[in-house]
């Protein structure tokens, strides 16, 4: 027998004992009969989420109840509805825009304010904050409109005629400037530093008596105050009065010896920026208060290089000036601007940098030459002043300006330079010597040029010319020379650098007496052979002077070689033994 799951539409079997039923008697009435009918079990059906239970639900749930007792049509009025949507106020952007200008955010407090005045607002204070994002963003003349507009509304905001003049300091009109600030001075007392402005514009602006009342208006409020003090200076020394421009200027150092500093902090900022003629306003601005300074000379001088060559003028002026001053400071050391090693280098960087322009910009060879002479009065080893003496003596060409540009570039050649540096001296003291037939030293100051990266025209030839002349000049050792003998070289006496020549050592020092021939020739004799054997190969069309000269030189040494060879060869032939 079996059943059927009404829930699940399983059939089930059931187990029965064998005992007779009625036909009316049903499974259904059976009590004891349905206990033995076994479901399986369905797992619970779980929620998509979670319900979330909180007191609004819940009190929600039994306002639900209540009305879902009453009739259809109350039960219809019962839903659900949003929030309502925040209306923001024209109060709230503002103050969102004040609190972008605290975070000096200042484009968002731009947008903000311009959404505000695009949506018909037209408040003072409105138009004079969105005034000073637009200053804060470098953006004067769109300030200017809104503090227009903002004096428009409120024609008594005395603050916006000073945002309106500094502006007009922005754009470069300081005469517009001085009349906003005239404007504010009349309504209100003005303050000090509104002070201190309208007399800085109304003197760029060439309204000196204006300027001087306000500046004596400043010094009755504050005495001492330096920047006064530098300002009233600036407007004498504009009217003519340098006398009194320069009391004033020392006043300043008087109030306040650090006062300069703030100007040299600020002058280095804009040099390393790139900003060389700011960076030069501000250093002869300290220049004025600072008069006796030669290092502030020096520096304006170098900014005159870098702005080009126009400036080369003011640049000679300024070293001239700082050379006087240098010179005076070195000669009274026990007041003196700084110790004497600091000087006696500053004085000759400044004697270098006027050599320098003199003979670059100016072409003039007798002032640089004098520069340099006075570099080296205070520093004999300085490397440039001789290297660049050497050049204008070898420009000038004068009766012995060979000679003395000889002088130093032995000298330099001589120094701890880098060795790229010396290539142009010792090709120079090269031909030099070999002009003067002094083969030794020529053959060595080519091989230091060609050492140093020179690569001039018939270079080699010229070094093996003058390393073959020298040998030519002295018993060859090849030929002459003990068999155990030392190699020979070519060295410069370890002396003086100025009066160092070279000599030759070893074989060539002195000529022995031929006993025996090497068969092991050196190494500098085999390149000779070689080179005279590749110059031989040559067509006569191809050869240069310089080869002519060498092959004419060398053939005389060779054909000694080869002579003393076949007498070698022939003498073992004869000393072979005899058969017996």
């Amino acid at each position: 027998r079996g059943a059927a799951c009404r829930r699940s539409g399983v059939y089930f079997v059931v187990s029965y004992p064998l005992q007779s039923f009625p036909l009316s008697m049903s499974l259904a009435n059976s009590r004891n009969k349905l206990s033995t009918i076994h479901y399986p079990v369905l797992p619970k059906k779980q929620p998509r989420c979670q319900p979330l239970s909180t007191p609004f639900s819940r009190s929600l749930l039994v306002e639900f109840h209540k009305v879902s007792r009453l009739g259809s049509t109350d039960a219809r009025k019962f839903a659900v509805t949003e929030d309502e949507p925040l209306v923001v106020t024209n109060e709230t952007l503002l103050n969102r825009a004040k609190a972008f200008l605290q975070q000096e955010d200042w484009d968002s407090a731009t947008d903000v304010l311009k959404g505000i005045i695009s949506s018909g607002v037209s408040s003072a204070e409105v138009f004079r904050l969105c005034g000073d994002s637009y200053v804060k963003k470098n953006m004067p003349e769109r300030a200017l409109e809104m503090f227009t507009r903002s004096l428009a509304v409120d024609p008594l905001g005395y603050d916006v005629y000073e945002k309106r003049g500094d502006c007009h300091l922005m754009l470069g009109r300081p005469d517009m400037a001085v009349d906003e600030y005239e404007k504010l001075i009349k309504m209100d007392t003005p303050s000090y530093h509104l002070i201190i402005r309208a007399a800085r514009a109304a003197m760029d602006c060439e309204r000196f008596e204006r300027s001087r009342e306000l500046l004596n208006q400043a010094l009755s409020i504050q005495a001492a105050d330096p920047y006064v003090l530098y300002s009233m200076g600036e407007l004498h020394e504009k009217t003519g009065q340098p006398r009194a421009a320069g009391e004033y200027f020392a006043r300043v150092i008087q109030a306040d010896p650090t006062f300069p500093d703030q100007y040299i902090i600020e002058a280095q900022q804009e040099e390393q920026q790139g900003n060389l003629q700011t960076a030069l306003e501000l250093y002869q601005a300290i220049l004025k208060m600072l008069p006796e300074n030669p290092r502030l000379y020096s520096k304006c001088a170098e900014l005159y290089i870098q702005l080009g060559p126009e400036f080369a003028s003011n640049a000679v002026t300024s070293l001239c000036r700082g050379i006087e001053l240098a010179a005076c400071c070195l000669g009274l050391p026990q007041q003196g601007c700084w110790p004497a090693a600091t000087g006696e280098k500053l004085l000759q960087q400044m004697y270098l940098d006027k050599g320098l322009l003199l003979f670059r910009q100016f072409h003039d060879t007798e002032g640089a030459i004098a520069e340099f002479t006075l570099c080296l009065a205070v520093d004999p080893m300085q490397a440039q002043a001789r290297l660049c003496r050497g050049l204008c003596f070898r420009q000038r060409d004068a009766p012995g300006d060979l000679d003395f540009a000889k002088e130093d570039y032995e000298v330099f050649v001589g120094l701890d330079v880098p060795l790229e540096q010396k290539g142009e001296p010792h090709f120079f003291l090269a031909q030099y010597c070999f002009a003067q037939r002094d083969f030794p030293r020529a053959a060595h100051h080519y091989h230091q040029a060609w050492l140093s990266g020179v690569r001039a025209e018939l270079l080699l030839e010229r070094v093996a010319l003058s390393y073959a002349s020298a040998y030519v000049s002295h018993p060859i050792p090849e030929i002459t020379a003990h068999a155990s003998g030392p190699t020979p070289r070519l060295e410069v006496a370890p002396s003086s650098p100025v009066s160092a020549t070279p000599r030759l050592t070893g074989r060539l020092a002195v000529p022995p007496t031929p006993k025996t021939f090497d068969p092991v020739p050196s190494l500098r004799f085999l390149l000779y052979e070689e080179y005279y054997a590749r110059l031989r190969g040559l067509e006569p069309t191809a050869h240069s002077e310089l080869g002519y000269s060498f092959l004419d030189l060398w053939v005389k040494p060779h054909l000694e070689l080869e002579k003393l060879r076949d007498e070698e060869a022939g003498k073992g032939k004869k000393k072979d033994p005899k058969k017996k």
